[in-house]
């Protein structure tokens, strides 16, 4: 009687590792979902205060293909609510409140994703930002986020293995993006993925902030025309020296992060960014307009 205890013990174990076989889940296999929560900061000196920017930030991967420059691409669209508050200089921002928070941003267009041999394009890069075949040790200007990696292995999520790749800022897992932005490159200060939902099933959500935490379900949504192809108005990426930005709106402002969130330089986007005294290194890059609404935002690598 122990005996065959015993083998239906192992013979259950075996169904389950049947089960949950490693394999490559394409990410843009189906319409997707990915909730993220921001915090950043921007120092005043002058004011002995600190200026800490809460943003939810909730992208949707559509499911039709989008024909962008000869080749076929999934559309992102992103909606988001902001909102800011002070502190001391030498205090740290405190933690967001994750209370649901009704859009203050029309939803619109962020970005065209294509995916090629596991690998991610976004549709102004000439390069992946995601490759799934990295290997250990991958670090080069042109890898994208998968930088550094440190180890890698798999997890189960969303009934498979996934591989996990641990890099010396993120961790990415394939089909979902990393764990502190999914597939925006928004990883600005304290950042995390809270949620991310594939053809209707919940395949990640972090302890803290359930699926649905960061804004109401149901709530409508002002769609701004998703078939234009958003135009890419800030060259070269990766830069040397300047960056040039074309067609902003007037009076808009232009600030630069660093890799941990920090306001490195803040101008007037007007044609030309002077940026001669970054270090080489992945930034962020955020335009404004006049009223202080977030209207672009994009990763720049300088090289």
């Amino acid at each position: 009687m122990r005996n065959l205890l015993y083998l239906l013990i192992l013979s259950a174990a075996a169904f389950k590792a049947e089960a949950q076989q490693y394999q490559y889940v394409p990410t843009t296999a189906y319409p997707a979902m990915w909730q993220v929560i921001s915090v950043y900061t921007e120092d005043d000196s002058a004011k002995f205060s600190r200026k800490c920017t809460q943003v939810n930030w909730q992208f949707t991967m559509h499911g039709a293909d989008t024909l962008v420059n000869g080749k076929y691409y999934k559309m992102i669209t992103s909606r988001e609510y902001s909102d800011y508050y002070f502190t001391l200089l030498n205090q740290e921002c405190p933690l967001p409140d994750v209370k649901p928070k009704v859009a203050n941003h029309p939803e619109s267009v962020y970005t065209f994703i294509r995916e090629d041999n596991k690998a991610l394009y976004d549709w102004h890069l000439g390069y992946p930002y995601f490759d799934f075949n990295a290997g250990i040790g991958t670090n080069s200007p042109n890898s994208g986020y998968m930088q550094n990696v440190a180890a890698i292995d798999t997890i189960a999520m969303g009934g498979v293995l996934r591989r996990r790749f641990i890099t010396q800022y993120d961790t990415i897992i394939e089909g979902i993006g990393t764990l502190r932005g999914g597939l925006a490159p928004i990883a600005l200060g304290k950042s995390r993925l809270t949620c991310f939902e594939s053809n209707g099933q919940i395949i990640y959500q972090d302890p803290y902030t359930p699926c649905g935490a960061l804004f109401p379900k149901g709530t409508p949504t002002d769609v701004a025309d998703a078939s234009a192809v958003p135009e890419a108005i800030i060259y070269p990426n990766p830069f040397t020296d300047n960056i040039r930005i074309n067609h902003a709106p007037d009076g808009a402002i232009a600030g630069i992060y660093n890799s941990i969130g920090q306001l490195v330089t803040r101008q007037s986007a007007s044609n030309m960014i002077e940026t001669t005294s970054l270090p080489s290194g992945m930034y962020f890059i955020i335009l404004k307009s006049a009223d202080g609404n977030t209207i672009y935002t994009q990763k720049l690598l300088k090289q």
